[in-house]
Order: structure tokens, then sequence, then C-alpha cells
């Protein structure tokens, strides 16, 4: 009951917020309804502006999350030449953001045998442009202690917890060995920038005005079809990774969904993360 009171107080602070600029986007703050929600503490919600014009709200209380990350990220990546959301407005000091809708449609609304291979390769094409705009000095960089840590989510939460099968030491040690030269073997790649939240459910079908080439990622980006199909993901945590996509969740993330993620990461001849 607690949550619930605590979600609507956020609600009616963003309306409040949106009420301040409504005028400028012809907003109908009386329109916000849940559009989707992280697996932590961030919401989206869904207006209605002029034209019938949706955009999206971004809800991150600030004693649970700091919204910088993002807004810095996608400028990044709008640098790099990738499709992000818009930002229109935003208020740091209370957690909400305006973007722009990137649409209803996630990848894996629309994943089928027909066109998952052009899809994905939308998606990956897209990631090697924001590797090519890797930059030094700029994001976190994945180190030993990140990627042990990581790893060691699998046989805690997959194997341990989900499938409630415990190891023996033998093959532990044997685990052990393996991630440490999976390691060795990532540390001793390039490094690039990295994306850690690059999957189907993030990733959005949709069709960018202006754009020859539909692709949108909510902080991620998808290339464009012949259709007009595109795609986009939602941003969350970056850095630098070696030669690798990782597929991971974002910490805030269910520990067994990041554990499978985890453990799913697949080299590529083109490194990238």
């Amino acid at each position: 009951m607690m949550q619930t009171i605590s979600e609507d107080v956020r609600k009616t602070a963003a309306a409040a917020w949106l009420d301040t600029f409504k005028d400028r986007y012809g907003l109908a703050p009386e329109t916000l309804e849940p559009a989707s929600s992280d697996a932590g503490f961030r919401r989206y919600f869904r207006v209605t502006g002029s034209a019938s014009k949706t955009f999206i709200v971004m809800d991150a209380p600030t004693d649970k999350m700091n919204s910088e990350p993002f807004v810095r990220i996608d400028g990044l990546m709008k640098a790099a030449g990738l499709n992000v959301p818009e930002i229109y407005e935003q208020n740091l000091g209370e957690g909400f953001l305006l973007l722009s809708d990137l649409g209803r449609q996630t990848y894996l609304d629309v994943l089928n045998e027909d066109n998952a291979a052009r899809l994905f390769d939308l998606a990956t094409t897209e990631l090697v442009k924001w590797q090519q705009a890797t930059r030094p000095g700029v994001l976190p960089e994945y180190d030993h202690a990140l990627l042990e840590r990581e790893l060691k989510l699998f046989p805690e939460w997959y194997v341990s917890r989900h499938k409630g099968f415990k190891m023996t030491e033998k093959q532990q040690a044997l685990v052990n060995v393996v991630f440490e030269r999976i390691m060795a073997n990532n540390l001793a790649e390039a490094k690039v920038f990295v994306h850690r939240d690059f999957m189907p459910r993030n990733l959005m079908v949709t069709r960018p005005v202006g754009r020859k080439f539909p692709c949108r990622v909510i902080s991620e980006s998808i290339g464009a079809t012949s259709n007009g199909w595109g795609c986009s993901a939602t941003s969350r945590f970056w850095g630098f990774l070696p030669g690798l996509i990782t597929a991971t969740e974002s910490p805030s993330t269910s520990p067994t969904r990041r554990a499978l993620s985890t453990t799913c990461v697949r080299p590529r001849t083109a490194t990238m993360n």
C-alpha cells in the first residue's frame, strides 16, 4: 500500500511539472498514463500533446537514481549518429525527463523467422557505429573486478537459486578456471563503448521522422530497413568492454536475468559491446 501511495505522489508531481510548460507542446497532463517500467525504480508514462502526438515522461526518483548519466549518454550517442530519444525537457532535481515517444512495439513483439536476421543485422550495425565513436576517458572501464562480479552472477543466481543446483568443489573450480580464461581473453581485446542492455525487450521498432533510414534506440539505436522499420533501445549503464557484445541487464535488474544475459555473451568478428 505504501508503494502505491508513493507512486501516486510521483505521478502527481510529474503532472504538475508538465503543467509548467504544457502550452509549449500542447500537453494534456491529465492524459498521463503508465507506459512501461524498469526492473528497478525508473518508470515511464505516456502523455498526449498537440495533434495527438505522444511523449514519454521518465520518472526516476532522485533518492534512488541519478538521471544525469542518461542525459549525458543520450548526447554521446546522438553525436555518434545513433537514433536516440529526443530529450525535450529535463528536471534532474526532481528526476523527470520529457522524451520523444519511440512507440509501443519492441523487437520481442515483432521478431519472427522472416525478419530476425534483418532486424539483428540492423542492430549490430548500430553497435559498430557506437564502437567507432569510442573515446578514452569518457566512460568508466570494465576491469577484471567488474567482469568477475558479473560472471559470478551465473553460478549464484542461475545455477544455485534459479535451478536449485549445488555445484561440487570440483565443478566450482572448473567454472572458475573457465571464467578466468574468458576474462583474460576479454581484457586482451581493444576496449570500446558498450551498451549493457542491448536485447529484444529493449529494442523498439520505430519510424523516426526526418530520417532517410528509420531507426531509434532509446539511447541505443538500430538502423533502418527498406520498408521503413527501424529499432531502438533503452540506455541505462554504459562503459568500456573489451571485445564482446554484452547483453547484460542494468544493476537494478533481476539478478537472475542478469546472470543469464552475462553468460550469453558471444564473441563477434567485428568486436562490439
